[in-house]
């Protein structure tokens, strides 16, 4: 009778329950006869409401024929091959997103999960994937938690492959959408195994690019919740490296997005004046300077962090690890309201309430991608902010992601090499070198390139005195 009411049975047409209500009545050799029923029904469907149905219908039977036959798999593999083959056709013939994601549940097979994986990359990659780069995030989640997570029948392999597509798919969203992407991360971060978390930390820690100043806070987000991760997986190493990545890297965006790079100054209680600057010197790098008005004592601060939590900026001499000496050191925090910054300097116990004199120019807002690279020789006149005006020769050559530049006077008496240096190659560049100052502080140059002449313009700021009050201008040699 089950048999026989079997053969009238459409996978595509008849509910999902009038469809187990015969299963459930049926015998092992009758089962067997439906699944090779339903196999061949699925060959001749066109229609898209029917192959829907009909996964529905395979979802169920793979589920149902499980539990009713635990000894006899091979049932429930075959639903579980037949709903996977249509969904693989049905994702890649849909423009749909909701579709897309009904499909997603159907990817039951190995080889179908892995034919996914490689067509979600494959327009991750693309540039002209058919829909965004967070829609393809939301499939893979979809996937991975409801089919790939905890599942005992997906190979090693097929997840660590599933781990890498998620990893390229969720930077790739962080330079197109990254408030999609901090709003996933957690849910991203859960799927990942021991070994592609390391990996997509160093990732995160080592960008290409630097932060945007815009986004700095959806990167502090993502940051977080990365470091949390880490510490309860017992990742500490990792998560050392992510702390100081948190504490320095992202207080550049920070600081540059809310206008802190300037001179201040500030008063001790002897009623000597102090200068104190503060800028961005290359990428993802702050540096600071404090000087007395005569300039005997004078400090450079080369590695400055930022204090998320105490919202405290703190200046160090040099990285604790790299030396065998104490570090001189100085905290410092900013009112947005009135543009002052407290600063403290414990090694000689001074609290002061600094005011702002100079607001350096955020030239880097103002680069072209399609500019010529900045390289070449180089004349011109050099005004410092002690009202002194050299002329000087300048030489830039391209060095992988920076340049190697140099700095002479005519006379040949100073030169400057800068080592911490953007790579010119937007029509902006930012460098920093030592030397040449006459006090032992940083000189720091923001130039910008002329489209038509190629020559360069811009400020200079010296540590511990401010920015000069003329632009240097430095002519291209032909």
């Amino acid at each position: 009778m089950v048999a026989h009411g079997n053969r009238w049975l459409e996978i595509s047409e008849d509910s999902e329950e009038t469809i187990i209500a015969y299963q459930y009545w049926a015998d092992l050799s009758t089962s067997q006869r439906f699944l090779y029923q339903s196999q061949d029904q699925v060959t001749v469907i066109t229609d898209q409401e029917e192959f829907k149905q009909a996964a529905i219908n395979l979802l169920a039977l793979a589920e149902f024929t499980a539990d009713k036959f635990p000894n006899e798999i091979y049932i429930s593999n075959g639903y579980k091959e037949a709903v996977s083959d249509i969904s693989v056709v049905a994702i890649k013939n849909t423009l749909n997103s909701e579709e897309v994601l009904f499909w997603v549940t159907g990817l039951k097979t190995q080889n179908s999960i892995l034919d996914y994986l490689n067509y979600v990359n494959n327009q991750v990659l693309s540039q002209q994937e058919q829909m965004s780069t967070g829609f393809w995030l939301q499939s893979l989640l979809k996937l991975g938690n409801e089919s790939l997570n905890g599942s005992n029948e997906i190979s090693e392999s097929t997840y660590t492959f599933f781990n890498d597509v998620l990893i390229e798919t969720f930077i790739s969203l962080v330079e197109k959408d990254i408030e999609t992407a901090a709003s996933n991360s957690d849910q991203v971060l859960a799927l990942l195994s021991y070994s592609k978390l390391v990996a997509l930390v160093e990732r995160w820690v080592n960008p290409i690019n630097e932060t945007p100043t815009e986004t700095f806070e959806e990167h502090y987000a993502i940051s977080i919740s990365m470091y949390d991760v880490l510490i309860e997986k017992g990742l500490s190493r990792e998560a050392t490296i992510l702390g100081r990545y948190i504490s320095t890297k992202l207080s550049t965006p920070l600081a540059v997005s809310k206008g802190y790079e300037g001179t201040y100054e500030f008063y001790d209680d002897r009623n000597q004046k102090w200068t104190f600057t503060f800028l961005k010197d290359s990428y993802n790098r702050m540096i600071a300077a404090v000087a007395n008005e005569q300039r005997s004592i004078l400090i450079n601060y080369y590695y400055v962090q930022y204090d998320f939590e105490n919202k405290t900026f703190v200046g160090s001499q040099y990285e604790s690890d790299d030396s065998p000496y104490p570090s001189n050191t100085i905290t410092f925090s900013f009112n947005d309201e009135d543009g002052s910054a407290s600063i403290f300097m414990p090694y000689v116990g001074m609290y002061s309430t600094a005011q702002k004199t100079q607001s350096y120019p955020d030239v880097y807002s103002k680069k072209d991608d399609n500019s010529v690279p900045i390289e070449g020789s180089y004349e011109g006149v050099i005004h410092l902010p002690s009202g002194t005006s050299i002329e000087v020769t300048l030489s830039i050559v391209p060095f992988i992601d920076s340049v190697m530049a140099r700095l002479k006077t005519k006379n040949g008496y100073i030169q400057i090499d800068f080592k911490n240096t953007t790579d010119g190659r937007d029509g902006v560049l930012y460098m920093t070198g030592i030397g040449g100052t006459g006090n032992g502080s940083w000189m720091h140059l923001r130039l910008i390139q002329d489209e038509e002449t190629y020559n360069l313009s811009g400020h200079v700021v010296v540590g511990g005195w401010g920015m000069s009050d003329e632009e240097s201008h430095f002519v291209k040699s032909e």
